[in-house]
């Protein structure tokens, strides 16, 4: 009951941001705030 529509809407948040991102410039926009996310979410980690 789920599955199907949670799955039908990660494909369909897939395919807009594939649109998106189809702009090298953006995607490396992109690439670089989910770079900065990703360190943002160690800091907890390297504090502790």
């Amino acid at each position: 009951a789920v599955n199907l529509p949670t799955v039908s809407a990660w494909a369909a948040m897939g395919q807009g941001l594939r649109r998106v991102l189809s702009s090298p410039r953006r995607l490396r926009a992109f690439n670089w705030l989910m770079a900065a996310l990703l360190l943002a979410s160690m800091l907890p980690v390297l504090r502790g």
